[in-house]
């Protein structure tokens, strides 16, 4: 995706509604990033409180189209988007920190580290830092047209360890070298 039609980042928020609405009452959302934020369920929300909630019922321009739902740490509660209209399309993403290490446990720097989906397609592809860190964002799930892909699995290989790792909230994963 080139460029975002908005950011929305790096947020606090602490509500009883749910405090982020896409693609609203007032019209569509396209090509927007909303990551980094923060969003606390308080006490006195609705048996049927979601922290996202995504278009609007009877509304056919309160459509999201290619929004990006990446790394929002949720309080109080779980990940989880209330869905109204149809038509949407998103893509939800988490961060995956990754570490390697070496047979003493000193970091491994500048490591060649993969990362590969279900199909064995590779997704992400680098070196580790000289802390022996490298990071990447993956994609959860996604949903185009109002169908939704299923929860994306991978394993992330570094040398010649390798580890599955489900991506349904931001991630860390140490990687212990052999040699």
């Amino acid at each position: 995706m080139e460029g975002f039609g908005g950011k929305f980042y790096d947020n606090h928020i602490t509500s009883n509604v749910p405090p982020i609405w896409i693609a609203g009452k007032y019209g569509g959302a396209s090509r927007s990033l909303i990551t980094n934020n923060t969003i606390v369920k308080s006490k006195g929300a609705l048996p049927d409180y979601k922290p996202f909630m995504m278009g609007f019922d009877g509304c056919r321009d309160c459509v999201a189209k290619e929004v990006v739902i990446r790394s929002n740490r949720i309080v109080n509660d779980t990940f989880a988007i209330r869905m109204g209209g149809a038509g949407h399309s998103f893509s939800v993403q988490w961060k995956l920190d990754m570490k390697t290490v070496d047979k003493n446990g000193r970091p491994a720097a500048n490591r060649e580290v993969v990362v590969k989906d279900g199909a064995d397609v590779v997704v992400w592809q680098g070196k580790t830092d000289a802390a022996g860190q490298a990071f990447c964002y993956l994609e959860s799930f996604s949903v185009k047209d109002g169908q939704q892909t299923p929860e994306k699995p991978y394993r992330v290989i570094a040398g010649d360890v390798e580890k599955p790792v489900k991506m349904d909230k931001d991630a860390v994963i140490v990687l212990s070298l052999k040699k």
